[in-house]
């Protein structure tokens, strides 16, 4: 009984901890340009920072899929990326909390604020998610697949690619 009674609170620290990141999230990001989001339309949701080199060609792939949502959660990057995210009509949003404390919450707020109710897909700047029978089959074939089956999300596995030269060569 108070192994099990520990265990509850434990878990309910957890959560207010998580709920505390959450709302630091909340008060530190700013809008740096907002697009016109559908609302019935999947959305791509990605956090980075220094993402110049993969922005064009990470647009230019999901776009090719069928995503046109687009939300980009900057943190602290560096280098010239808002300039060139601010080329496109895309959702910047910026934060200079730190990575390794919010992570996860970074993440919640992103799907919480931009992807409720609509499928909603998490991907870092350097991937390029494909999803099965792709060659055969649209985005929205795919989703309403998804939907007709009574699913609420897909599982997809990361396949890690490294050349042996830089890839500016």
């Amino acid at each position: 009984m108070i192994k099990k009674l520990k265990h509850k609170y434990q878990n309910y620290i957890e959560k207010r901890k998580k709920l505390r990141l959450l709302n630091d999230i909340n008060k530190n990001v700013i809008t740096l340009k907002q697009s016109e989001l559908i609302k019935s339309k999947p959305v791509v949701l990605c956090l980075f920072k220094n993402g110049s080199y993969f922005i064009d060609s990470f647009i230019k792939h999901y776009q090719n899929i069928g995503f046109n949502n687009f939300v980009f959660l900057n943190n602290n990057s560096d280098d010239d990326s808002i300039e060139l995210l601010e080329k496109h009509n895309v959702t910047i949003i910026n934060s200079g909390l730190s990575y390794k404390k919010y992570k996860w919450a970074f993440k919640q707020f992103l799907v919480h604020q931009y992807g409720k109710n609509i499928w909603s897909l998490y991907a870092d700047i350097d991937e390029f998610w494909e999803f099965p029978y792709q060659n055969k089959l649209n985005l929205k074939g795919f989703l309403n697949y998804l939907d007709k089956n009574n699913f609420n999300a897909v599982m997809s596995y990361m396949l890690d690619l490294f050349a042996d030269s830089p890839l500016k060569d």
